[in-house]
């Protein structure tokens, strides 16, 4: 009779053995594991910097990679532009331009406006589109995905659906090519500097801010040189900066909510300072009016916008 009971003992001992390394082998089996992973590559006159979303499966070759987000810059366009991988929501189709929130930090949100890039849209799976803007280096985005202490999830979301992705960085080695890709941006922006100073080089902007304004009845208006300095800057050979701060003085763009144009010089040049896309600038300032922004509010939000 003893013996039968050790013997009982036993197997059930060994079942309950043979169950646990089973349930465990089950569970290292289906483990799995997930991160973004960064990539920054330069040639020394382009740089790209990449992340992808990888899943792997523990044990197994078969994994998962997308891309979230790639910026590029080079000698020519120091300024990156940016390309983001969106959800789009099922009742939502791509447009020609949407209005995205660049969310570096909460309760903030930098207004852009992307054009969608139906060529990198092509692969990039069901139910997805790839939208680009440009995105200064000098904006709270780029800080926030290389600070180690940051706690928020930097995203880029479509104002009127969402969908954006955890663009997270969370490893040193991946918030140095983070770092190494801003440099990178930041030396191609002072060697254009340096060479859009040269002596003799036209102004093409300053010509056209001290000429007729084609908003305003081609009336001319003249500026001090420090005003002047302020809206062409460092794109001194574009007419962007010029245009913009013909169309804000010109009395027909708003500078409130209540629909008044009350411009002031300085506030003006503030508004267009380096603009490299005027249309882009004053969009960007309509929408954080309509967010209830304040016209500062408003200007400082958008002085990395086109």
């Amino acid at each position: 009779m003893t013996t039968r009971i050790r013997l009982k003992r036993g197997l059930i001992a060994l079942c309950l053995t043979f169950t646990a390394l089973w349930s465990g082998a089950l569970k290292q089996a289906n483990a799995s594991s997930s991160g973004n992973v960064w990539a920054f590559t330069t040639d020394g006159t382009h740089a790209l910097l990449s992340v992808r979303h990888v899943r792997s499966f523990l044990n197994s070759p078969e994994g998962t990679s997308v891309v979230l987000m790639t910026a590029r810059c080079n000698r020519d366009a120091p300024e990156p532009e940016v390309t983001v991988l969106l959800r789009l929501d099922v009742r939502a189709n791509a447009q020609p331009r949407e209005e995205l929130f660049v969310k570096a930090r909460r309760d903030s949100a930098l207004s852009v406006m992307g054009t969608y890039d139906r060529d990198a849209s092509y692969d990039a799976g069901e139910n997805r589109a790839r939208y680009r803007f440009m995105l200064n280096t000098r904006s709270d985005f780029f800080a926030e995905l290389i600070s180690p202490t940051t706690r928020f999830k930097p995203t880029v979301d479509a104002a009127r659906w969402g969908g954006g992705f955890d663009l997270s960085a969370s490893i040193q080695s991946d918030r140095q090519d983070i770092a190494d890709f801003v440099e990178t941006c930041n030396r191609y922006r002072q060697a254009s500097e340096t060479a859009s100073v040269r002596p003799g080089a036209s102004d093409v902007c300053a010509n056209l801010l001290k000429g007729p304004n084609q908003f305003a009845n081609n009336t001319a208006r003249s500026y001090r040189n420090e005003t002047v300095g302020r809206v062409c800057g460092r794109n001194g050979q574009s007419t962007e900066p010029a245009t913009c701060m013909h169309f804000v003085v010109s009395g027909r763009f708003p500078s409130n909510l209540d629909g008044s144009a009350n411009w002031t010089v300085d506030d003006a040049a503030r508004l267009c300072s380096n603009a490299n896309n005027a249309e882009a600038r004053l969009t960007c300032f309509r929408q954080q009016l309509a967010l209830g922004a304040t016209q500062a509010q408003a200007i400082a939000a958008c002085s990395d916008v086109g």
